[in-house]
Parts: structure tokens; sequence; C-alpha cells
């Protein structure tokens, strides 16, 4: 259902929001959230919520901590495609069948260069 939709996998959403979260707080302005991110994901990673999600996000995608910045939804998309690109072609036929019958795009006609408008 969710390459039908556009929409991540709900655990790789989470992964890439909370991948996002700890990024931002590892880059932050703030000396103290600095601090207290760098020593979680670091140093501390087994007792800090902060370090066991970067280590569970690191894990999830293949990459060391050190890289815990590349992970994105770019990256989330790319490895969701890869695991799908077996039933890629029948995912695109439901979805482009899923917006005929609902009238949200033109249907191909068997016949080449022929388009039937909803």
């Amino acid at each position: 259902m969710t390459p039908i939709c556009d929409f991540l996998p709900l655990k790789d959403e989470l992964v890439c929001r909370c991948a996002s979260f700890i990024s931002k707080c590892l880059l932050s302005d703030n000396g103290v959230v600095k601090a207290l991110a760098r020593n979680g994901v670091y140093f501390m990673r087994m007792l800090s919520s902060v370090g066991v999600n970067s280590q569970l996000c690191c894990d999830y995608h293949g990459l060391s901590l050190l890289n815990i910045h590349a992970v994105c939804k770019t990256l989330a998309w790319s490895a969701f495609r890869q695991s799908v690109l077996p039933e890629l072609d029948m995912i695109f036929i439901i979805k482009e069948l899923l917006g005929v019958k609902f009238g949200l795009c033109v249907y191909r006609s068997l016949m080449p260069n022929r388009w039937i408008v909803c």
C-alpha cells in the first residue's frame, strides 16, 4: 500500500525523523544541547535514549554513527525502492488503475499514441 500512496513506510519515516532530530542536536549552536547529544551518541550510547535511537537509526540503514547525518528521506526511498524492485511494475500498474478508477489520471490505450481521458 505504501508505494501506491507515495509515502514511506512508517518505520522508515520514524527513522528519518529521529535521525534528523539527532543530527540537528549534534549540530546545534546551543552548547548544552550539543554536549548532551554528543555524550549520548558517542560515549553513553546504551544509557541514553538519544544514543540508543541513533544506534537504531544507523543500524537500520547499515551506517556508522559518524554518518548519522546521511540518514534522510532520499536514502530511505532508495533503500525502499530496492526492496520492492521486483514488484515495482505491478505497483505502478495498480497505481495507474486506481487513478483511472477515481478520475485522477488518463488511461493509456493499448493502441500507440492514443490516450483516453477520464
